[in-house]
């Protein structure tokens, strides 16, 4: 829950140099644990109707993120809070990691950065130190995709080592030291929606795997799921990543066990 937002000023122009979220814990919920903390439990408790509805609570907040205008940027399972209690299987999905995050018509400075724990859910045209492409909401949707096929094998593609915390690729990846899928990021892409479309319908069924499979690959060319993008601009130019969202939610809301 936000209790309301910081703002840091320059002492001498006043101009804004940061923005401080203050959160507070709702007294309802004892556990609090990173999605990637939850998804290298070994022997999950849970049923699927409890992962779907947690996959619904993380695309609703995107979705709530876009609807105010801004774009995240840093959506990963570090950034996924869940919160639990002795009543819930898997527990509250709620949205964090709002460091990067700026409004859609915002300047943006194009800075990534090389580690492959990020570029790892990021587009190819935004992995690097210097990315080919300006932040726009199909990014955050890419970054979804990803989220959801972790949840969705309910298995974890990067490990933390123990001794130093240094984050390794996991199994569940299937990829090995060399490959194209590990030197190119349009080659890991294709890996990561093969992926899902080989191992997900036997975990989440068919409809899951469209959804994860459509945020993968929203902004192919030959992705025709959703039709013209003119059908998902208003008269005020809304842009398509807002309604692109809401039809991967709505898709999400028909899924029943």
């Amino acid at each position: 829950m936000c209790k309301g937002v910081l703002k840091t000023e320059d002492p001498i122009t006043k101009a804004s140099l940061l923005f401080t979220f203050v959160f507070k814990l709702p007294e309802s919920y004892t556990d609090v644990r990173s999605l990637r903390s939850l998804l290298t439990d070994a022997s999950p408790n849970h049923s699927l109707s409890a992962r779907f509805e947690v996959a619904s609570q993380i695309a609703r907040s995107v979705c709530n993120v876009r609807s105010f205008g801004f774009v995240h940027k840093n959506l990963s399972p570090e950034t996924i809070l869940v919160l639990g209690n002795q009543n819930t299987s898997i527990g509250a999905a709620y949205l964090v990691g709002f460091d990067r995050f700026r409004t859609t018509q915002g300047n943006t400075a194009r800075l990534g950065d090389s580690n492959w724990e990020r570029n790892l859910y990021r587009h190819p045209r935004r992995q690097g130190a210097s990315p080919e492409d300006i932040y726009i909401m199909q990014h955050d949707i890419y970054s979804l995709g990803i989220c959801l096929l972790e949840l969705g094998l309910w298995q974890s593609f990067v490990e933390y080592r123990a001794l130093d915390g240094l984050p390794l690729r996991s199994a569940a990846l299937r990829l090995q030291d060399g490959t194209p899928e590990m030197q190119y990021p349009t080659a890991l892409k294709d890996h990561l929606v093969a992926l899902a479309r080989t191992a997900l319908p036997q975990r989440m069924g068919t409809k899951y795997t469209e959804v994860v499979q459509t945020c993968l690959t929203c902004l192919d060319r030959e992705n025709v799921d959703f039709g013209d993008e003119r059908e998902f601009q208003d008269a005020d130019g809304i842009l398509v990543g807002v309604r692109y969202i809401e039809k991967v939610l709505m898709q999400l809301s028909l899924i029943s066990v």
